[in-house]
């Protein structure tokens, strides 16, 4: 008898546990769903409510964050605003791509920027442990590249499909030698830097 009051209770506890963590799911769902059809008279409310932080940083179904649509929307504004209110730069998708990742695919530099100063991470990899400066130097985005390296992205991070760096990408690329020249200054002491001709 005592055992079978012992599971009922382990079983109640389960219940009352499992019923707020499915209301939240529920909600997270919905601010998604609002977020994408860019619906700010429930966006707001939802984000200062008391659920807020949980769902600015909701990852849903689909793998997605509210971030993440925002970014490939190119919707800087509201990116700044979900920023604002604490949600996470770095938090990658099913695919493992964070929003960085998708801004510098995108080659939106005002993205990028905006993610840098709420806090993203320059040297964070993709699922292939690509970087965002990787991409820039393949998409052959100088100013990206210039973007990314002020921010302390790392150019001798290797990928895991190819074991190359940012750095030997920019070497290969021949067509475009502004991308290893600016990788190559990035790790100089301003005082070395030549700005301009010099005299001799």
């Amino acid at each position: 008898m005592m055992r079978i009051a012992t599971l009922f209770a382990a079983l109640i506890g389960l219940l009352l546990t499992a019923e707020p963590a499915a209301a939240q799911k529920s909600e997270g769902e919905d601010f998604l769903r609002a977020i994408r059809a860019a619906d700010a008279s429930k966006v707001v409310p939802m984000m200062d409510s008391a659920n807020g932080p949980f769902l600015v940083n909701y990852r849903g179904s689909s793998g997605e964050t509210a971030l993440i649509i925002l970014v490939r929307d190119k919707r800087p504004l509201w990116v700044r605003t979900l920023l604002s209110k604490g949600a996470n730069p770095n938090t990658k998708d099913a695919d493992g791509m964070a929003p960085i990742h998708y801004a510098t695919e995108l080659q939106s530099f005002e993205m990028i920027e905006t993610l840098l100063v709420g806090g993203a991470d320059p040297n964070i990899g993709n699922r292939f442990n690509e970087t965002a400066l990787m991409t820039a130097v393949r998409l052959r985005n100088a100013r990206i590249v210039k973007l990314l390296l002020d921010n302390g992205a790392n150019p001798d991070i290797t990928d895991s499909s190819a074991g190359l760096s940012a750095r030997d990408y920019a070497r290969r690329e021949t067509r475009n030698p502004e991308l290893l020249r600016l990788i190559e200054e990035a790790g100089k002491p301003r005082d070395q830097l030549q700005f301009g001709p010099v005299l001799r």
